[in-house]
């Protein structure tokens, strides 16, 4: 039976490997209604950057693979959601510039150790208490406050 989009999708959305479960999640609520949505950052990814890289071989880009990052992570991965560690590994900010002579290719087992240590990403933050302004006194208002009390004697 040969692979559907859907069927990956469907797998993939369960698999730890999902490209949204290694992105900080946000929710707001909107006239009664709890929205919640993903970060364009993916914060794993960056948290662990140097932990990928260290943890990855360089290979000659063959010429197959140009433009499909998803083929060269099925055939490294067995699966093609991984493809977007690839292009942020290798700098590559789109599938277009995926012609490069040589990529590094993270171990699967780097991936999966990176991949547990996203439990604190996953967990939903409230954008308006993230918005919300700090609950503190600024150093100019203190000193502005203390004047007001006690002004400065004039000579």
């Amino acid at each position: 039976m040969a692979n559907t989009i859907d069927t990956e999708a469907k797998r993939s959305i369960r698999s730890v490997t999902d490209i949204d479960r290694f992105r900080r999640r946000y929710s707001q609520t909107n006239e009664g209604f709890n929205i919640q949505f993903v970060s364009p950052v993916i914060t794993t990814y960056e948290k662990y950057r140097y932990y990928l890289l260290k943890n990855s071989t360089s290979k000659s880009l063959k010429q197959k693979y140009y433009y499909r990052p998803d083929y060269l992570s099925y055939d490294e991965y067995g699966t093609t959601s991984l493809w977007t560690v690839l292009l942020y590994i290798n700098d590559i900010s789109c599938i277009e510039d995926f012609t490069i002579p040589s990529v590094f290719i993270p171990t699967y087992n780097a991936i999966i150790s990176i991949s547990k240590e996203n439990e604190s990403v996953a967990t939903p933050v409230d954008i308006d208490v993230l918005n919300a302004p700090p609950n503190t006194t600024s150093t100019i208002q203190l000193y502005t406050s203390r004047f007001n009390k006690n002004p400065p004697e004039q000579s």
